[in-house]
């Protein structure tokens, strides 16, 4: 399946990038169908996501719908009225955008790449030990966390991990036993913290690790940034 990123924000931040690279896939792969995934943090689903695509729409013959998929443990959370890991006490779900934007302001981006190749029948090890270093790292500052995922790959073997939670037991099923040969890790995190510490954490995090572990390793990329308040 042909696959494109929009980086360093949302839709609308960098809607040029996200019409070429529509235009690019358009050209290259001729889909009968696109997904446009948004940062799963994003809670104003107008101005990051449907304005692009309805602007999109306009100077492209394609017919736009617009999905949603719940975290099925939050939603439980959210109907039975229990607290949210994230809040103190339930919120309405009416969108008051004053306090969105003042909060989606506080939260720094990040992304990084990096690939190691672990020894052979120790990928799956190997990689619980870097997942596991980064979410250490993250535990020991008060920080609040919008969330963490991890995209891992490893020949033909994809799997996503997803934090809205630091303590998330049971995570490591997630991780599926991986082939011999390089694991390829993008880690994408939102978190209320100052972005040159929060990259410098993760980086030390994931570094750390495969040094413990005796593996070689390659940082593909870092990309850490405060994003811009949204417009409605």
């Amino acid at each position: 399946m042909a696959t494109t990123e929009v980086p360093g924000g949302c839709f609308r931040c960098n809607y040029g990038d996200f019409r070429d690279r529509i235009e690019e896939l358009q050209r290259d792969a001729r889909p009968d169908v696109l997904f446009a995934e948004s940062v799963g943090s994003c809670v104003d689903l107008v101005g990051p996501v449907l304005t692009p695509l309805a602007a999109l729409t306009g100077s492209a013959s394609m017919h736009v719908t617009y999905s949603v998929f719940v975290d099925g443990r939050l939603l439980r959370r959210r109907l039975l009225g229990l607290s949210m890991p994230f809040s103190v006490m339930p919120t309405p779900l009416d969108l008051d955008y004053g306090p969105y934007v003042a909060g989606s302001s506080e939260l720094a981006w990040l992304d990084e790449r990096l690939t190691f190749v672990p020894p052979d029948g120790c990928g799956r090890k190997t990689t619980l030990q870097v997942v596991g270093a980064l979410l250490e790292s993250l535990r020991r500052t008060p920080d609040p966390l919008a969330h963490v995922k991890v995209l891992i790959t490893a020949g033909s073997v994809v799997a996503k991990v997803s934090f809205t939670a630091l303590e998330e037991p049971g995570w490591e099923a997630s991780v599926p036993d991986l082939p011999a040969g390089p694991v390829a890790l993008l880690v994408n995190a939102r978190i209320q913290a100052e972005v040159v510490s929060l990259r410098e954490r993760v980086t030390q995090a994931l570094v750390q690790a495969l040094r413990d572990a005796g593996v070689d390793y390659d940082i593909g990329g870092v990309t850490a940034f405060d994003p811009r308040v949204p417009e409605p």
